[in-house]
């Protein structure tokens, strides 16, 4: 009697033992989800992105996408439950209101930066190579406020123009020169599109990319919380894996070639 006592609690310690090791595969789910259409359909890329991450875990993708919407309106649909998820840049202020899904996305595609400017200041571009060129030629980027980059264009002392509000503004600002900015920090995913809807005549500068070590995450709705577990596990094995900057490299190539990024002479700038 005491020996098969004895061998059930063994069974029981080591089965405890095995399950914290090895925790069990999580089911195979359903996993639907409603998403923003944004114009150019630069939306494409996360709905795909999406798409071969939980195929990847196991899981069935059902995704479907709302009208088109500018960007603080897929924000608060997403505040109210009415899409699952947006995807932005990491800020205290997303991390509150949302549910951070804690994997890049864009393979740092997002932190890669071009330069658009009116033609007349391409010249004093050409001449820059480095951090310390760019300081002190006193060019002056336009940024939102609220922007990231406003951080980061300070920790490298760079001069800088903030706007309030609608900060589309600025392409006309910088078209006239007006409060002397010269600039605007476009991602290399964001600048096609904007010249070619013939933003004033303004150019995208040809040897320079400015470049920082960030990515946009997925932000789920509170009210999409029970997705949480299963988006988290799909990233981190999609992540681990490298599926994500494949992903990324496969649906940019033609951008990356077109826009010449593995020519330019690239800045890095630091986080603060």
């Amino acid at each position: 009697m005491l020996i098969l006592q004895w061998r059930r609690l063994l069974s029981s310690l080591v089965c405890s033992v095995l399950c914290i090791a090895f925790p069990a595969t999580s089911f195979a789910e359903i996993v639907a989800l409603k998403l923003p259409s944004l114009s150019g359909k630069r939306h494409l890329y996360f709905v795909g992105l999406l798409d071969a991450v939980l195929l990847n875990a196991g899981h069935t993708p059902k995704i479907s996408v709302s009208e088109e919407l500018p960007q603080n309106r897929a924000w608060y649909e997403v505040e109210r439950g009415s899409l699952s998820l947006y995807w932005g840049l990491p800020t205290s202020e997303r991390d509150s209101k949302f549910i951070p899904i804690g994997h890049g996305i864009t393979g740092g595609m997002i932190g890669q930066r071009l330069i658009l400017t009116r033609p007349a200041n391409l010249p004093a571009f050409a001449n820059i190579s480095t951090l310390d060129d760019l300081r002190a030629s006193g060019k002056v980027a336009g940024l939102g406020e609220g922007w990231v980059d406003v951080a980061i264009w300070n920790k490298s002392r760079l001069p800088i123009y903030v706007q309030a509000g609608d900060w589309t503004q600025m392409f006309r600002m910088v078209a006239d020169g007006r409060f002397k900015l010269d600039y605007l920090s476009r991602s290399v995913l964001e600048i096609t599109e904007e010249v070619n809807q013939g933003k004033l005549g303004l150019v995208i500068e040809p040897n320079l990319l400015l470049s920082y070590d960030l990515d946009m995450h997925f932000y789920l709705s509170r009210h999409s919380a029970h997705l949480q577990a299963v988006l988290e596990q799909a990233f981190a094995q999609a992540e681990s894996s490298g599926l994500i900057k494949k992903f990324s490299q496969n649906y940019y190539k033609n951008l990356i070639v077109s826009l010449g990024l593995n020519d330019r002479r690239k800045l890095q700038l630091p986080l603060p």
